[in-house]
């Protein structure tokens, strides 16, 4: 069973998307940027779902950035899915190039998502 760390600071999301993923996958949520860097450094998650948008000092680009920095090479590799509400070109292209994996635009439809989740999962061997 995979852990897939969810980053999202509106709830209601964060449990839409753990009600998808918890029947096969163990999830684990963050409602910021210092508690999912936090999260991401001690359990080492075998994805991150990310908000690129998030309330606080940093944002999803900026925890992007530190997960890809992290000297713990399975830490910097892990698959990063950036799931948000913006979605114009120029935010695609900053997620991407800050290391996101993936980009899905909000709504999502909850196939879609586990389709991404399955793929970049199976990229790494992770049952």
């Amino acid at each position: 069973m995979a852990t897939i760390l969810i980053v999202e600071d509106e709830q209601p999301i964060r449990e839409l998307l753990k009600i998808t993923l918890m029947l096969e996958h163990q999830v684990v949520q963050a409602a910021n940027a210092a508690q999912a860097i936090e999260l991401a450094q001690r359990l080492r998650p075998d994805l991150v779902l990310l908000d690129l948008d998030l309330e606080g000092d940093q944002d999803g680009l900026e925890v992007c950035r530190t997960l890809r920095r992290e000297p713990d090479p399975i830490l910097a590799q892990v698959p990063i899915v950036m799931l948000t509400g913006q979605t114009t070109q120029a935010d695609i292209r900053a997620a991407l190039k800050a290391g996101a994996n993936s980009y899905m635009s909000k709504p999502y439809s909850p196939k879609s998502l586990l389709g991404v989740v399955d793929a970049l999962l199976g990229k790494r061997g992770v049952p």
